[in-house]
């Protein structure tokens, strides 16, 4: 949040200025130092997509922007009030004669976790892509209401 901040205001500045070009460049560099993508000590590519998460009285949404990456590459669990969304957007290959002018697009392996407040019910979760939005849908375990129990005689 606050990279993007600092990004906006500093590349936002009046073309005119002096050193306007080098504000740029050093947007680019604090951007490409903050980046979402990751490389691990395996040298594998990471990077976190982008989620929003909503609660109603009987249910919680999660949508992820997951573009470019296929149902079939995407895995979704829910254990101990735990969701975990993982996967990997992989990389087009290119021929030898094709080089990248710019490269913006994060690709690799993804993983993220939500524990949830209260009790998920992990009998009732449904899952939609569309258009490179994963959509969760997860039914809150419901709170029965105190019961009395009528004690009957032995006989």
């Amino acid at each position: 949040m606050y990279r993007n901040h600092f990004i906006k205001n500093l590349t936002s500045q009046n073309s005119s200025l002096p050193f306007f070009g080098f504000h740029n460049e050093v947007g680019n560099l604090i951007n490409t130092i903050f980046s979402d993508q990751i490389k691990d000590d395996n040298s594998e590519v990471w990077f976190r997509p982008n989620l929003d998460i909503m609660e109603t009285k009987d249910h919680y949404f999660v949508t992820l922007e997951l573009s470019g990456i296929s149902q079939k590459d995407i895995d979704i669990s829910l254990e101990k009030n735990i969701l975990t969304i993982s996967g990997e957007k992989k990389k087009k290959e290119l021929d030898k004669e094709t080089n990248f002018y710019r490269s913006e697009i994060s690709y690799g392996k993804f993983k993220r976790s939500i524990e949830f407040p209260e009790k998920a019910n992990s009998d009732a979760i449904e899952a939609e892509l569309k258009d490179g939005i994963l959509s969760i849908k997860i039914g809150k375990i419901t709170q029965t209401e105190a019961k009395k129990i009528e004690i009957k005689l032995a006989q």
